[in-house]
């Protein structure tokens, strides 16, 4: 399985540095990988790296198409983080067909799946997404749940020398938002 993780990974660092095809191509193969040993999730990851990909080089209707296929596959309730993560991907497609308010409910959805599922990191990229989106006075309220989930971070860190790493981008956060 490690091979097929690092295939997939691989492909869509490549896609993203501009090699498309060759990215596309070890995407499909770990797809097909993952679908021949039957990895539902191998299969689902990397079918979320390739709307992403797809997102990336501005291929808007496999990325729909994708998108769609991915958020039936993951609606169950032991997918709901990769649901999260579909969600964000549909926002941003809404996004870019200048379906605002579609966009604003697609990354409010990934927000409060992350939060019962305590994945800060698509916490803070729908809270990121929707602050390019929404008026002043949501901002507000983005920033203090932002700043939270960046102090709920800070207190998990135990290593010292990455606590005192990561404090210093605390401070530089709260500095920003003040």
């Amino acid at each position: 399985f490690i091979g097929l993780d690092n295939t997939f990974r691989l492909g869509l660092a490549l896609h993203s540095m501009g090699q498309i095809n060759e990215g596309y191509g070890l995407l499909n193969q770990a797809l097909n990988g993952f679908e021949s040993i039957g990895m539902k999730l191998g299969t689902i990851m990397t079918q979320i790296s390739m709307t992403l990909a797809f997102i990336r080089s501005t291929d808007w209707e496999k990325a729909r198409e994708l998108a769609h296929l991915l958020e039936e596959e993951t609606s169950s309730r032991s997918m709901s983080v990769h649901y999260a993560l579909v969600m964000m991907l549909l926002g941003q497609i809404a996004k870019n067909d200048d379906k605002l308010e579609i966009a604003q409910q697609y990354f409010y959805r990934a927000n409060e799946i992350a939060k019962k599922k305590l994945s800060p990191t698509i916490e803070l990229g729908s809270n990121y997404q929707l602050f390019k989106i929404v008026d002043e006075t949501e901002k507000a309220v983005i920033r203090k749940r932002t700043m939270a989930i960046i102090d709920q971070i800070g207190s998990s860190i135990n290593r010292p020398e990455n606590k005192k790493r990561f404090e210093k981008v605390q401070e530089r956060a709260h500095q920003e938002v003040s």
